[in-house]
């Protein structure tokens, strides 16, 4: 939209004391109005612009950007094209660089074109904030892809609904983040072992109310059906006016599979599989303790191979510990499921029947003495 020039007395009131930068261009884009806004924000006194053209150098060194600038003029004063938030950078007096904003169009006076208006805002620190919340999105996003599991923040529903999953969740689950995301698909609790589920539901809902943050560890199935444990590190955290659930949750199942071969190494016989004899000790202590507050009975078996001695002497100790470890396995699948067996000792064996009396205890030892001897 043209616009016809203002009154002279409104110059210096107006438009000298303007906040933002306001300067004029004759048909010949030369300046002939700066004021105090341009001086200050450009470090160019009046006195050095008016009329001379070597501000456009001043402003734009360099010589291809400065030529897109000026035919923005041109295309302003010859064809009436308007420019709204139009942003340049100018290398000011000082030496430093600024983002300007700028709003331009032509001017007539007394229907006669005079040139060209120019409103200039300095977005520069605007600029600098969005680049620097830009960097530190990017940075953030940089370090969440490379997290070694999935950064997650969920509603404090059962369901577990996820408003943010980070890439994580791919390599970690099989599944995409999207996927989850205001349950999309599906929800994550879905992908939960049933026998964690309950559990973990109620000891979140505990923790995270009693304490800022809680952990877990827990099985989940991954899209391939393998099943996983993982560790969460949680906390609660107020989003927008509503509770939610911030954490990170990561793939723990080498060590835990490792964790689970070393506690059975701890109390098993390397060579039977069976209980060893630390381990009897502190199971049988429990069941004696168990079986007299109860009065329950409780029996023990203990089982010497007959004739072992010869065949190791005659056979090698290799078929010894083969004999044995073929005893082991008679007695774990020959046995109740509360039962349990273990080593003592050489080819000493004990096996210990809970809630068993005299006489069952009896006829389970010759039904174990029959098979052995088969």
């Amino acid at each position: 939209m043209d616009i016809p020039l203002p009154p002279c007395k409104l110059h210096s009131t107006i438009i000298d004391n303007a906040a933002v930068w306001i300067n004029l261009l004759d048909a010949q884009s030369r300046v002939i109005l700066w004021n105090r806004a341009a001086a200050r924000i450009s470090g160019y006194h009046p006195d050095e612009v008016l009329g001379n053209d070597r501000i456009w150098e001043w402003l734009y060194p360099d010589p291809d950007y400065r030529n897109t600038i000026q035919n923005e003029v041109t295309a302003i004063l010859e064809n009436g094209k308007e420019l709204q938030d139009y942003e340049t950078i100018i290398h000011c007096k000082s030496g430093q660089q600024k983002v300007i904003s700028w709003s331009s169009n032509r001017f007539y006076d007394d229907g006669q074109l005079v040139g060209c208006s120019a409103v200039g805002q300095d977005v520069t620190a605007r600029r600098q904030a969005e680049q620097a919340l830009l960097e530190h999105e990017r940075q953030l996003e940089t370090l969440l892809e490379n997290l070694p599991g999935m950064a997650y923040r969920c509603l404090l529903d059962k369901q577990w609904t996820m408003q943010f999953v980070s890439s994580g969740c791919r390599d970690l689950t099989g599944y995409a983040p999207e996927d989850f995301i205001d349950n999309a698909i599906r929800c994550y609790t879905d992908i939960v072992h049933p026998e964690d589920f309950a559990p973990l539901w109620r000891q979140t809902q505990s923790l995270a109310l009693e304490q800022p943050a809680f952990s877990h560890e827990y099985r989940i199935r991954r899209k391939d059906g393998a099943i996983i444990w993982v560790w969460e590190r949680g906390q609660l955290v107020r989003h927008d006016g509503q509770l939610m659930l911030e954490g990170l949750i990561l793939d723990i199942n080498e060590r835990k599979l490792m964790e689970q071969d070393l506690q059975h190494l701890a109390a098993h016989d390397t060579l039977t599989g069976l209980f060893n004899r630390h381990e009897l000790y502190r199971r049988l202590e429990q069941d004696l303790q168990r079986a007299a507050r109860y009065q329950q009975p409780l029996s023990l078996l203990l089982l010497d191979v007959d004739h072992f001695k010869p065949v190791n002497d005659n056979y090698g100790h290799q078929v010894g510990d083969h004999v044995l470890q073929q005893i082991g396995a008679l007695l774990r699948n020959s046995i109740r499921q509360v039962d349990y067996a273990a080593r003592y000792g050489g080819e000493e064996l004990v096996v210990v029947l809970p809630e068993l009396g005299f006489d069952e205890a009896r006829d389970t030892a010759e039904r174990l003495r029959g098979l052995i001897e088969e």
